[in-house]
């Protein structure tokens, strides 16, 4: 089944926030972990905040946006950043 757009648009919001974070952590100093919960912490906060402001809470778009979060993490991760 293919993804519906705008779980795809939140799942790459939420990547690029968390990735954004996640290396502006790690160049200021931050070990892997505390960017990496700082990043899924930060992002998934943005993305609650962005749900209460729709006409309804989508279970689905925070589940988009908690995906989009971790990989956003893992990548720059994957690549020992």
């Amino acid at each position: 089944m293919a993804m519906e757009n705008d779980k795809v648009k939140h799942l790459s919001a939420s990547a690029a926030i968390s990735s954004g974070i996640y290396l502006a952590s790690r160049e200021n100093g931050a070990s892997r972990f505390k960017a990496s919960a700082a990043a899924l912490a930060l992002t998934l906060l943005v993305g609650a905040i962005k749900e209460t402001q729709d006409v309804y809470f989508d279970q689905k778009d925070m589940q988009a946006n908690a995906a989009g979060a971790a990989a956003g993490v893992l990548l720059p991760i994957s690549f020992s950043f």
